[in-house]
């Protein structure tokens, strides 16, 4: 992956990391620098294309108007939370990369800000073709609704994937219940909780307890079968699989940069008398 594949799988941890003193319209600039294709439209010059790409970009993720302002962090005042992580979403989207990663990404973030982040997302999905991989704790209804799929694991089983309306319907059919108030993804991750889950009346003997046998059970199902042919029609468009590996490979050669980025940091070393 990181010689043949760098830069098509882009991760993005808890903690939004940036130079706290560098401007949103510096640091999504900069991104867009270095992920600027060697072949452009109209042959326009990098810096052009930098600077316009970063525009549309800050202009459908609402940061506009906060180009001259830095990004800060905890002791640096700079944009606000929710800003600073909409910077981060907007740094990933420069990057072109068709597949992120976000490694519970909605850490202190209220419910309004949390639902604003996933839908920035939805965004970029939808106007780009990115794929997001997303990992979120306590997420509410609204959330879980703007996701095509959602996977559930219970102790690195994998006991269910597949489209996020037929989650809950999978699993209350295994025997489970879950509570008129009860968002589907508090049920999904109860369901892995021998403390909070609870059997319909009737089910109580039937129902799978250990993750072993909710991998048995899941492997034995029609939506388990279901999966496989999709993955099967899948892997048949493909069939060979070196000739389309060369192809991405050329071209994302051609649209690979041979732009340098300058130096724009000093280390200062700290010398103790």
């Amino acid at each position: 992956m990181a010689k043949e594949f760098k830069g098509e799988i882009v991760y993005n941890q808890e903690v939004d990391r940036h130079f706290p003193h560098l401007t949103v319209g510096q640091t999504l600039e900069f991104a867009s620098y270095v992920r600027t294709p060697r072949i452009r439209v109209r042959e326009i010059s990098r810096k052009e294309n930098a600077r316009y790409l970063t525009l549309v970009v800050m202009a459908i993720f609402g940061l506009s108007h906060t180009y001259n302002t830095k990004v800060g962090n905890d002791y640096v005042r700079g944009v606000s939370g929710g800003e600073r992580k909409r910077v981060s979403i907007a740094e990933m989207t420069l990057s072109g990369s068709p597949l992120a990663c976000w490694d519970n990404s909605t850490r202190g973030l209220d419910a309004a800000t949390a639902l604003e982040f996933v839908k920035a997302l939805r965004m970029s999905a939808d106007l780009l073709g990115a794929c997001h991989l997303v990992a979120i704790y306590q997420a509410s209804q609204t959330i879980y609704d703007l996701f095509d799929k959602t996977i559930v694991l219970y102790e690195g089983r994998e006991i269910y994937y597949g489209p996020t309306g037929c989650a809950q319907a999978y699993f209350e059919q295994m025997g489970w219940y879950c509570p008129t108030r009860q968002t589907t993804a508090d049920f999904l991750t109860a369901v892995t909780n021998d403390r909070e889950r609870r059997a319909r009346p009737g089910c109580e003997r039937r129902v799978p307890r250990t993750p072993d046998e909710f991998k048995a059970y899941w492997q034995s199902s029609q939506e388990y079968a279901k999966l496989q042919e999709e993955i099967k029609h899948y892997e048949a468009s493909y069939t060979d699989g070196n000739r389309s590996v060369a192809e991405f490979r050329k071209v994302r050669k051609d649209m690979q940069s041979k732009y340098i980025a300058p130096v724009r940091f000093l280390l200062i070393v700290q010398i103790t008398f």
